[in-house]
């Protein structure tokens, strides 16, 4: 009577996991990007082609200015790169997670249904 009603299971599943590797990806970047930050730093504060009067730049200029875009044209790249990735695995993990939400409501109201049919009444 309500078999139309039944959420796809195996979709369901296939949601979890994409998002699992969608999630695992987006970790995986954002583990690269403070490895190349962590470098920009140290890069910035050891290295005599950025010391001004032999001195290391403030922190807070890395930190707002190298640290966002690199600090060679190859940081510059990678950056860049990361960044785009980053933004179209959010998008991926945001569709994926109301994929899910929506099965999950499909499957309530399946369950609301089919408890309604058997006159349940909850006392």
């Amino acid at each position: 009577m309500f078999e139309e009603y039944v959420p796809d299971l195996d979709s369901y599943m296939e949601a979890w996991n994409e998002l699992a590797k969608a999630t695992r990806v987006q970790n995986e970047l954002n583990n690269r990007l403070d490895e190349i930050v962590a470098q920009v730093y140290l890069d910035c504060t050891t290295n005599i082609m950025y010391t001004v009067s032999g001195k290391a730049p403030a922190i807070s200029l890395i930190k707002e200015s190298y640290a966002q875009i690199g600090h060679t044209p190859e940081s510059r790249e990678e950056i860049a790169e990361i960044k785009q990735k980053l933004v179209e695995l959010e998008e991926r993990v945001t569709l994926l997670r109301g994929t899910i939400k929506v099965e999950e409501m499909k499957l309530n109201l399946y369950q609301t249904m089919s408890a309604n049919s058997r006159n349940v009444a909850a006392y």
